[in-house]
């Protein structure tokens, strides 16, 4: 008989053992209170997130704890109340104060212990989310940094999606085309009517290279902005992924200029070339006379 109780005590322990392990080897702080208010456990994750030892906090009350400010005290403390009274409260989150005097950004789920359908305490999840929130925080000043970029670029970019709409346009590309971004998004170069019908097919193709993930350009096209004005515009392009959607980014800027000057170089290049042979040929006709007087004085 006394070989089977042993044998009981022995594997109740072993199991306790193995549970305070699993306990103390969870990633989240865990803090047991009992219905009044007092602290009855800690995970070894809570004095590694705070820096608070079990001496510091077991067997004392949620309200003269000094891991939070009075603030986040009345609010832990008031959402503690309301589950011991059957309420369901969600996760919330709390600025923590560690033991060096540092502090901490956490999310605290908490859940009411029941027994015999009585309950008799609570169990409080705590997440350090300081990581998290930091690295939130770079991404969102990373994001920032990119649309200041993309907004004040003095080259015209234009975002738009598989079948031609614009989703986004920085300055530049509002001052190109003339038309507000908020007059641009939603719609097409076809619906805006900024393309001659005879480049339409020429424009789709370029469409549909993107939708199979194809870069283009430069490629150039007339341009037709708000005032009516035509201008002759070069385009290159680049599929990109937003938030695992495929879209396209633009980007185009005015060669108007450019070809007329272009142009006008090669009609001078033309006129020089007419002269340099006329100036050619009246030289070549010259040395001709010149030696034919020369064999006619012989």
């Amino acid at each position: 008989m006394n070989t089977k109780k042993n044998q009981s005590i022995k594997k109740t322990k072993e199991f306790e053992e193995e549970l305070l392990s699993i306990f103390n080897s969870i990633n989240d702080g865990i803090c047991v209170i009992d219905r009044t208010g007092k602290v009855t456990h800690i995970n070894k994750t809570i004095t590694k997130i705070g820096g608070w030892t079990e001496e510091d906090m077991v067997g004392k009350r949620l309200g003269l704890l000094k891991i939070l400010s009075p603030k986040n005290m009345l609010k832990l403390l008031a959402n503690f109340s309301k589950r011991m009274a059957g309420e369901e409260i969600p996760p919330y989150e709390i600025i923590l104060k560690t033991k060096d005097g540092g502090e901490k950004n956490a999310e605290i789920h908490g859940a009411a212990i029941r027994v015999g359908g009585k309950i008799v305490g609570d169990v409080a999840i705590l997440r350090d989310l300081t990581e998290r929130k930091k690295a939130n925080e770079e991404l969102k000043n990373s994001e920032e940094r990119l649309k200041i970029i993309f907004d004040f670029a003095p080259e015209a970019y234009y975002i738009y999606d598989s079948k031609g709409t614009f989703i986004d346009g920085n300055k530049a590309a509002e001052k190109l085309s003339g038309y507000d971004k908020e007059e641009l998004i939603g719609k097409s170069f076809l619906k805006l009517n900024m393309l001659p019908l005879s480049q339409i097919p020429k424009a789709a193709k370029l469409v549909a290279d993107n939708y199979l993930g194809k870069p283009t350009g430069p490629d150039e096209f007339n341009l037709k902005r708000k005032d009516g004005k035509e201008i002759i515009i070069e385009i290159s392009t680049c599929p990109i992924k937003i938030n695992d959607q495929s879209l396209v980014l633009g980007t185009a800027h005015d060669v108007t200029e450019k070809k007329r000057v272009l142009e006008e170089l090669k009609k001078k290049n033309e006129e020089l070339e007419k002269f340099n042979k006329l100036a050619i040929g009246r030289e070549m006709r010259i040395i001709e006379l010149k030696n034919r007087i020369k064999e006619l004085e012989k």
